[in-house]
């Protein structure tokens, strides 16, 4: 049995290692940013920096301008950030991704709400810059969640003067916030899973106590490393790689399980030991999709 679990982790992080071009595809939900723009009362124009790998920020002028400032919130665009690159090498989100879009979906006197929600750069700083040309900019940030949302917290910044690196910035932007939010939903998932295929062991007659105890102890093993693969792909790089990850993991699980039965489940024979395999994994994953939503 300990060989059939070895075999399972080493294909299980197999898959869970790859980088196809599939999987980064440009289909499926978009990875996002929400940022809440707190303790500033005076107008500005908030856009993200994004690293400029290629060192080239032109100045953007005629129809090419125009196209890119539709996906602006506001009608005009500050014209200090066209053609602008800080000494490390950050320009404008808006002006110069293929598909930069600002959006604007809460404004009032003590915050407003942004979304960006198409080629979130993976490293990126807030700009906010006032009516009169002074730009304020955040630490440098980069992306761990794949729906990021934070908070940009301006109280007692200095507006009045060009300013780096300062407010507070709060939200889901450390992989240690993220790991524990992997942990948490693993531990639920892993719960509600053995909840499952118990359940569907019970509806194929098995009745002895060891093999419940079988049951449970394998899938501890297989449940606790496919739900860490797909809680964090889903946290990571959202549900429709987390979809596909959890589909080509269950097909692994499935396999390995069912060799595991066909030799350890003596109460009934082989053929329904493969069948509960199939049964109980086949409701694994779809409770895995609807828990997806949810945990």
């Amino acid at each position: 049995m300990k060989r059939y679990i070895t075999i399972l982790v080493f294909l299980l992080l197999l898959v869970s290692s790859m980088k196809t071009k599939e999987v980064k595809a440009d289909i499926g939900p978009k990875a996002s940013l929400t940022v809440t723009v707190t303790g500033i009362s005076e107008p500005y124009f908030l856009d993200i920096l994004q690293y400029e790998k290629y060192y080239n920020s032109p100045i953007l002028e005629g129809e090419v301008l125009e196209e890119r400032l539709l996906g602006y919130y506001l009608e005009t665009y500050p014209n200090i950030l066209n053609g602008y690159l800080d000494d490390e090498d950050f320009n404008s989100y808006l002006l110069y991704s293929p598909m930069g879009i600002v959006k604007r979906t809460s404004f009032s006197n003590t915050e407003q709400i942004f979304v960006m929600d198409y080629m979130i750069p993976d490293t990126y700083k807030i700009v906010l810059v006032t009516e009169n040309d002074i730009m304020i900019v955040s630490e440098t940030l980069t992306k761990t969640a794949f729906n990021t949302v934070l908070t940009f917290d301006l109280t007692g910044v200095d507006t009045s003067i060009n300013q780096t690196g300062v407010g507070i910035v709060t939200g889901n932007i450390s992989f240690a916030r993220l790991t524990l939010d992997t942990l948490l939903r693993t531990i639920l998932r892993v719960i509600y899973t053995l909840i499952i295929e118990i359940g569907i062991l019970y509806i194929y007659l098995y009745r002895k106590k060891d093999s419940y105890i079988k049951v449970i102890k394998v899938n501890l093993v297989t449940q606790i490393i496919l739900s860490l693969i797909v809680i964090y792909t889903y946290l990571s790089s959202g549900w429709f790689n987390a979809v596909i990850f959890l589909f080509l993991l269950e097909i692994i699980v499935f396999l390995v399980e069912a060799t595991i039965y066909y030799h350890i489940l003596k109460e009934h024979s082989k053929a329904s030991a493969i069948a509960y395999a199939f049964v109980a994994n086949l409701g694994s994953f779809l409770i895995g999709l609807l828990l997806l939503q949810y945990i």
